[in-house]
């Protein structure tokens, strides 16, 4: 099933507003970004949004590729069973 631009802006703000963004989907939201300048945006606006989770964030450990120079956070995404 493929989600339509608005109906996945329509979640995202849904999501916001309720405040139910984690370390988990804003760092997999920053690693899936395209480009280190799209990047630098999504860290600022996460930053300026998010300062707590933003600050728990900087605490995860990560890389950065060498190939594109992202910077990848090391997200445990496993679900317990």
């Amino acid at each position: 099933m493929h989600l339509t631009y608005s109906c996945k802006l329509t979640t995202l703000m849904h999501i916001c507003e309720n405040n139910l963004l984690s370390i988990n989907s804003l760092g997999t939201y920053y690693n899936a970004t395209q480009g280190v300048v799209k990047q630098k945006d999504t860290g600022e606006w996460i930053q300026e949004c998010y300062p707590d989770v933003w600050d728990e964030l900087k605490k995860v450990p990560g890389s950065v590729d060498p190939e594109d120079g992202k910077i990848r956070f090391n997200i445990d995404r496993r679900v317990p069973p």
